[in-house]
């Protein structure tokens, strides 16, 4: 039995034992939306999340945003998944469950799973997950972009980690099986630099036959950039004609121009009809629709609601949340501060173009930073 959709109560159960050890509580939240989820956590940057534990009155509906906001506390305990009601739920959850099993794993072979590398345990969850909710395989023209420019195991940006990590972990189940890989997991957490050496010629040469056309570059030119994070921040403002743009690049029939035209300001120049919004991440994009698609969204739209200014101020804070995972490469921590104080000033300011110009800044010199790198290792 759980609780109704409309229940604020917690349904509380004694944890189960595994091979004589008890096994982590879970809590798993459910909100009706991206917006909701994400205004309630204060951070904009996941779609669904595996964590440390919150407590019972961090769940609930006082924190919701919204008359139709609702939170489901489907199982209470000690470790927590939260995600949103949206069509792709099933993928988010498995991911986070995979999570949470691995860190069984994990604590059975008396290993910290916060030590593991990311790229590992993001690479699990999502190998899991496309295997049991279905696989397009577009993590294997993202990875092997990263792996043909010359990019090291032990330096994949985060924006990379999923692609990247998911190609690794399925190398290393066809080479030694599910249980190899597990029986690593001790290994991968004390000394990843040495094991990353090991796998590296292995891994590098599964990718070494790999075709990748001008759509798929611009794919992993989007995913190094956040392109799908940039767009998710400027919902309240951001253009259908962007939407659609993202929507090309991610279905695989974008091309490299459209990175640059992203980013570029277009003044009052009309941003064309939208056509099959969200197609970007369905792997039929060219590398020219990234370039488009910043090319539309720094045009500064005219002024906004005053709801959708607040929820784009809402925002706010997911620049230095995304800093602080990201740490300060390239003095990101510096951008940020300018960015966070120029925001402030504008937006007390009632000073529309000033907020949006240094917003769009944000996005290009924090959330985008990766894109600014060099590709390879």
């Amino acid at each position: 039995p759980v609780p109704e959709a409309n229940s604020n109560d917690i349904l509380i159960l004694p944890a189960p034992s595994w091979n004589g050890k008890r096994v982590h509580p879970l809590i798993i939240g459910v909100y009706p939306d991206w917006e909701s989820m994400n205004a309630a956590c204060g951070d904009y940057s996941f779609i669904g999340l595996y964590g440390p534990p919150i407590s019972p009155r961090e769940l609930t509906l006082e924190k919701l945003t919204g008359p139709s906001a609702s939170l489901i506390p489907i199982l209470s305990s000690g470790s927590d998944i939260i995600l949103t009601r949206t069509d792709d739920w099933r993928f988010v959850l498995t991911h986070e469950l995979t999570h949470w099993l691995t860190e069984l794993v994990c604590r059975y072979e008396g290993t910290d799973f916060g030590s593991l590398p990311p790229l590992i345990r993001e690479g699990i969850a999502d190998y899991t997950a496309h295997s049991l909710c279905g696989d397009h395989r577009r993590w294997e023209a993202v990875a092997a972009a990263w792996a043909q420019s010359g990019g090291k195991l032990e330096d994949v940006p985060p924006p990379l980690w999923y692609d990247v990590g998911t190609s690794v972990v399925h190398y290393l189940v066809e080479r030694d099986g599910k249980a190899g890989l597990l029986a690593r997991l001790p290994a991968f957490a004390a000394e990843w630099s040495q094991e990353a050496a090991t796998i590296a010629p292995g891994w590098r040469a599964s990718l070494h036959d790999v075709k990748l056309s001008d759509s798929d570059r611009t794919l992993y030119e989007a995913r190094l950039e956040r392109l799908s994070l940039c767009a998710w921040l400027l919902d309240p403002v951001l253009p259908s004609a962007a939407r659609s743009l993202l929507g090309k690049i991610n279905s695989g029939k974008g091309d490299s121009s459209d990175i640059a035209q992203f980013w570029n300001i277009v003044s009052a120049i009309p941003p064309p009809p939208s056509q099959d919004a969200w197609a970007i991440n369905s792997g039929k994009g060219d590398s020219s629709d990234i370039a488009q698609f910043w090319n539309i969204v720094s045009a500064i739209p005219p002024p906004p609601s005053r709801d959708a200014w607040a929820r784009l101020a809402r925002r706010e804070d997911t620049f230095r949340i995304v800093q602080y995972q990201d740490g300060d490469r390239n003095g990101e921590r510096m951008a940020r501060a300018r960015v966070e104080v120029a925001l402030r000033k504008y937006r007390e300011a009632d000073d529309w173009q000033n907020y949006y110009n240094w917003f769009v800044t944000g996005l290009r010199n924090i959330i985008a930073a990766w894109g600014n790198l060099p590709r390879g290792g």
